[in-house]
């Protein structure tokens, strides 16, 4: 066996890298990927979800609201949207 294979033990971490920096390389040199990726990464991003009438609600401390339980009677909520926010308070 290898004594250099078998003395790392981030071997698996150390071709992780060697494939990422591979990879951004390739976006570097190539305007046709970078391209295509910049538009995917555009078309999954947050705004694009906002364009397509997705909101995101949060509470009075600015935390992300996943689900109707975190929300209780009174509390004060911001949701935005695309073009703007609104405020509003819980009423069940």
């Amino acid at each position: 066996m290898d004594e250099t294979v078998r003395a790392s033990p981030h071997a698996g971490e150390e071709t992780e890298y060697a494939r990422i920096v591979g990879s951004i390389l390739l976006v570097q040199s190539d305007p046709d990927t970078r391209d295509r990726l910049g538009g995917l990464l555009r078309a999954l991003g947050p705004e694009s979800a906002f364009q397509r009438g997705f909101t995101v609600t949060l509470d009075e401390h600015g935390r992300l609201l996943r689900s109707a339980g975190e929300v209780r009677a009174g509390q004060r909520l911001t949701t935005r949207f695309a073009d703007g926010e609104v405020t509003s308070v819980a009423e069940e």
